[in-house]
């Protein structure tokens, strides 16, 4: 793999990890909404979802960082090129 080709790779995976980062804090933002209004009528059980809409996010974000770290393996050495 070139410079170039590492590039790119690179660019199309922080693309990526913006349109998924984007895409849950949408999602957890709805849900939120909606949550704000269930929890009138089962404030325990709006709780743990909350709660797990949380991790879920903390998830993504640990699984792009781990993939960040995995990508950086691939980078090529800037000093033989």
């Amino acid at each position: 793999m070139n410079s170039d080709e590492w590039e790119r790779l690179k660019e199309a995976s922080e693309d990526f990890a913006t349109d998924v980062a984007r895409t849950v804090d949408a999602l957890l933002v709805r849900a939120g909404v909606v949550l704000d209004v269930a929890e009138r009528f089962a404030p325990g059980r709006v709780r743990e979802f909350r709660e797990a809409l949380e991790f879920t996010a903390q998830d993504v974000d640990d699984r792009f960082a781990a993939f960040e770290r995995r990508l950086k393996r691939f980078q090529p050495d800037s000093r033989g090129a």
